[in-house]
């Protein structure tokens, strides 16, 4: 920090001259970075919950802050921990615990004072390209340590709240559940999300409907349902305020009324849950409030950027997380190109300026979120444009007002608030319908870009908002470059790749040859509920500019190496499937999206099987004889080589398989081999090492997997051969390039080989 305050001193004598404004930028993002680099950590005092997380199980007691429900069935509860151990061995402690009861009803709610036995565990990365980042979003909310039980049942409930314990979230989980009770399936989780700011019940399938049709930011507490509430509360106050004369005498509405509703919104902060979205909008409301009554005006782009200083001093993290950084680039865009655009419609007839404001809203929002929403999601939702025009004033005008009229005639009226909440979810409904129509139209779907695109979107974008301030030949020449961009192809800096993604206890290889890219298998993690695909393939691979597949080859059909693939199946373009097993035969899931989606099925023979990868690359796929008892023993084996470098990938081969691999030759060169069976003893991975002879190996595990693999005696094989063995369960995913030259190695932590 002390050279943020050195640059402060410096910028003081220099406010006033041309180096004043950058050297401000520069205070305050080295600033910024330090702050949030320290909120990453967790506190260091010596009770705090963090200083307990050992790999034994401990007792845990504390008092639940946050509950909610979620869509599987599983439960979250938020926990300030007092006291960790039990009798002698019980220590004070304090901080917040995430806690994930996976089935059941904990019967726990805010106030409750709890008790459980489970592990505290720190919460970490995949370690893959473009995944989520957990711990980081769990640090920006105070949390720094995780557990889980397993039934609700393994939850002890020591004691209730007094009545004014937690009261705000007692009240939000019991409007929550009315409206469960009120509206059904998907919808009710939609109408708690507008309502009381709880999106646990949202299934993914329907976040997947409201992603591909653009409407995510509808669903959620955020500016716009913000404002609409403050927009109604001051019309009804300065109703009942215009009724008084003496008032009106003594102060004007329009200085008073503003300060005075902030009262009631900010109980409704707190009634949403305090989430970071509604924090932004209260305090961007409550600034303008002050800057309303005081008569001040000030520039719409210094009143955000203050808002977002001021939130970012509170909360440094939030900087990283999409919703901040969608949030407030759709109000810069429309702070930028509004005012421009407005201009068109001023001699216009009223039906026309209305539907022509609500159009070029949506427009402007969504250009300028584009390019974070490339970066975060790899994909434009055309249907955004056409949805939005119906569902913003369905749910805005429609849905929200219903929802919070049921709030409010809740304790008058349980009957009532079940109607106005049925309403809601009727609303949701039909906004659903109508996004699922739009999406049915042609060239609405969502589109995936290749990276290499970004830059000369943002390109595209950064001429637009500079229109008014650039000259023609300037304006030309931004489009040029712009335009060179988009049709130029990435350089491609090998001929072989291989990325070894960090999936967990799974298997998940891309294969690039060229600029051509094979998906050998797609992860996933037994008796969890997370998709691999959607959470951690997909991502990876839109990171990797792979967002076209010439070809993804599962290997066998094991959850841990084809749970993850429908997801990728769904939404990337893949021009084939190739397996061992009939179609018929494949997963139902698998099968219906391969039917679905018209991608080529090709079930290969027993041998090898050759394909030309061109650019002097060669594929060979190995299918051994499928009557083996052991399913590991039918997995395909993946060879590519180019020059005098290849690459074996046998998937969870054993000692049948090996054998049968032997006797049917494996082609050369074999200079990078992947363990067998994630590196476990019974696939015997020393008659691999010692038959191929390679120079590099690596292993697909997951950090601290029940099975203990890599077995110390694949280990221990390596090492005598030495042989470097590279891990994704200690250095996340790994890239192996080459252009027929040796090998280079890289982790995703960054450390070159």
């Amino acid at each position: 920090m002390l050279a943020a305050a050195a640059l402060l001193v410096l910028w003081l004598p220099l406010r006033r001259s041309i180096w004043a404004l950058p050297l401000l930028a520069a205070t305050l993002a080295l600033a910024g970075y330090l702050w949030a680099q320290q909120a990453l950590e967790p506190p260091r005092r010596a009770n705090h919950v963090s200083r307990f997380v050992t790999a034994e199980m401990v007792a845990v007691e504390g008092v639940v802050q946050q509950a909610e429900q979620l869509w599987d069935g599983s439960s979250r509860l938020d926990v300030a921990v007092d006291r960790v151990g039990t009798g002698s061995t019980a220590a004070r402690a304090d901080g917040l615990v995430r806690l994930t009861v996976r089935k059941g009803d904990p019967g726990a709610a805010p106030g409750d004072r709890i008790c459980w036995r489970a592990k505290l565990r720190s919460p970490q990365l995949f370690g893959t390209p473009g995944e989520f980042n957990y711990p980081r979003h769990l640090a920006a909310r105070g949390i720094y340590v995780t557990s889980a039980i397993g039934r609700g049942a393994d939850l002890a409930r020591i004691s209730s709240p007094g009545p004014d314990g937690q009261l705000c979230e007692r009240l939000r989980n019991t409007i929550a559940a009315r409206i469960a009770k009120a509206v059904p399936g998907d919808n009710a989780g939609l109408v708690q999300t507008l309502i009381v700011g709880l999106g646990g019940g949202i299934s993914p399938e329907c976040r997947q409907l409201l992603s591909d049709g653009g409407l995510p930011h509808l669903f959620s507490i955020s500016g716009l349902h913000f404002g609409m509430l403050a927009m109604l509360a001051y019309a009804a106050a300065r109703w009942l305020y215009s009724r008084s004369e003496r008032l009106l005498l003594s102060c004007p509405p329009r200085r008073i009324l503003p300060l005075l509703l902030l009262l009631p919104l900010f109980f409704y902060l707190l009634l949403s849950g305090n989430a970071a979205p509604t924090k932004r909008s209260f305090g961007t409301i409550a600034l303008a409030a002050l800057l309303f009554s005081s008569h001040r005006r000030t520039p719409p782009l210094a009143l955000l950027s203050t808002v977002a200083i001021g939130l970012l001093t509170l909360s440094p993290l939030s900087l990283f997380e999409p919703s901040f950084q969608l949030s407030f680039a759709g109000v810069a865009g429309l702070m930028v190109w509004m005012p421009r655009w407005q201009q068109h419609l001023d001699d216009k007839p009223s039906w026309i300026r209305g539907g022509g404001l609500m159009l070029l809203t949506t427009v402007a929002a969504s250009l300028a979120t584009t390019p974070l929403v490339l970066w975060h999601f790899h994909q434009i939702a055309p249907a955004g444009l056409l949805a939005n025009l119906p569902a913003i004033p369905l749910v805005t005008w429609g849905a929200v007002p219903a929802g919070l009229a049921g709030t409010l005639l809740l304790p008058i009226s349980p009957w009532l608030a079940d109607l106005c909440f049925g309403i809601a979810g009727q609303v949701v409904a039909l906004t659903l319908a109508i996004t699922k129509g739009c999406l049915a139209l042609p060239g609405m779907q969502a589109i995936s870009l290749h990276i290499a695109w970004y830059e000369g979107i943002g390109v595209l974008l950064l001429t637009a908002a500079l229109l008014p301030l650039t000259s023609r030949r300037q304006q030309l020449a931004l489009i040029g470059i712009a335009l060179l961009l988009l049709i130029m192809p990435a350089p491609i800096g090998y001929r072989l790749r291989v990325v070894a993604l960090s999936v967990g206890q799974g298997d998940a290889t891309l294969l690039s040859l060229a600029d051509r890219h094979y998906l050998v298998d797609g992860g996933g993690l037994t008796g969890s509920t997370i998709d691999i695909g959607e959470r951690l393939v997909a991502p990876a691979l839109g990171r990797l500019g792979a967002r076209r597949l010439a070809g993804v080859i599962l290997t066998h059909d094991h959850p841990d190496h084809s749970a993850g693939l429908p997801f990728v199946l769904e939404h990337l373009t893949v021009d084939g499937f190739w397996s061992a097993i009939p179609q018929e035969q494949l997963e139902p899931n698998i099968s219906e999206i391969l039917i679905r989606r018209q991608i080529p099925v090709h079930t290969l023979p027993e041998g090898w099987t050759t394909f030309g990868g061109g650019h002097g690359t060669a594929l060979n796929l190995f299918v051994p004889p499928q009557d083996a008892d052991d399913p590991n023993d039918r997995s395909i084996v993946v060879h590519a080589a180019v020059g005098g470098e290849g690459v074996l990938l046998p998937g969870d081969l054993a000692v049948k398989g090996f054998d049968q691999l032997c006797a049917a030759g494996i082609p050369e060169p074999v200079t990078l081999l992947k363990l067998p069976h994630h590196g476990s003893r019974g696939s015997r991975p020393e008659r691999f090492l010692d038959r191929v002879k390679p120079e590099l190996t690596f292993v697909s595990a997951g950090r601290d997997n029940p099975y203990r693999l890599p077995h110390p005696s694949s280990i221990t094989a390596c090492r005598e051969r030495n042989l470097p063995l590279y891990r994704t369960d200690h250095q996340g995913t790994l890239t192996f390039t080459c252009d027929g030259d040796p090998w280079q190695v890289q982790c995703f932590a960054g450390v070159s080989h």
